[in-house]
């Protein structure tokens, strides 16, 4: 690969070299536990600093990519939980391409349904209104991993015919002209109900994380109500907090 960064590119460089280790985590002999090489090789051969370098990797460390141990170095964690950060909420398939990761689909239904209570009361309509939802099961190396349930706003006017084999909110932009711009999110840890656990294949009353979120558009409209629920047992969320200048 092309390994170096671009000083003169608007994307920090912090986040030029993330992306160029998740791109070396690809490599098999890194995925079967080869050290990465120290921070002074890197920083010497991307010519940043060593603090650019460890910033980036304790993002990796911080999102479970990677282990690192004083004395002995810095690997690719072993598969197991994948991580997913609360600000990377628009496309599941392309954060989880990030980590070198394929997504599966193991089902998908989308068509009119009637809208719960809390689904008709967010989009002010009566309740058991029939509106557009999308329903997937999705997942990785053969396991589903995670129950996506979304609802969408009577006002996109969806047709029925929308093929989301393409990213959920590329596909409402082109369809229906509005672009997801904020997403209000609720991370709650419930049991698998028996619906629930036959679909992700985990005896009833397994631990969930279940993601309520509320996506609006520039105009703070809402667009989609989503009901997400993930296997607490392959899956977790990171979220980085940055100190103020205050």
């Amino acid at each position: 690969m092309n390994f170096s960064v671009d000083p003169e590119s608007h994307v920090p460089l912090h986040s030029q070299v993330e992306q160029l280790l998740r791109t070396m985590l690809r490599d098999p002999g890194y995925r079967s536990g080869k050290l990465l090489p120290p921070e002074t090789k890197l920083a010497s051969e991307l010519c940043v600093s060593r603090n650019t370098v460890r910033a980036s990797i304790d993002r990796l460390v911080n999102q479970g990519l990677l282990t690192r141990k004083p004395g002995r170095g810095t690997w690719a964690t072993p598969s197991g939980k994948r991580a997913s950060r609360l600000e990377s909420w628009e496309s599941f398939t392309r954060e989880m391409a990030a980590q070198g990761i394929e997504v599966q689909d193991f089902q998908q239904r989308y068509g009119l349904r009637a809208a719960p209570a809390p689904v008709a009361d967010a989009f002010g309509v009566q309740r058991n209104t029939r509106v557009f939802a999308l329903e997937r099961v999705r997942g990785f190396d053969g396991k589903r991993i995670a129950h996506f349930l979304s609802w969408f706003h009577p006002r996109l006017e969806l047709s029925g015919d929308e093929d989301f084999a393409s990213p959920l909110y590329v596909v409402l932009e082109e369809r229906c002209g509005v672009r997801a711009e904020c997403s209000r999110e609720r991370i709650v840890a419930v049991p698998a109900d028996k619906g629930l656990a036959e679909k992700l294949e985990v005896e009833a009353g397994t631990p969930l994380l279940r993601r309520v979120r509320r996506v609006s558009d520039a105009g703070d409209r809402l667009i989609e109500y989503a009901v997400n629920h993930y296997r607490s047992d392959q899956f977790e969320y990171t979220i980085d907090i940055k100190r103020g200048d205050g």
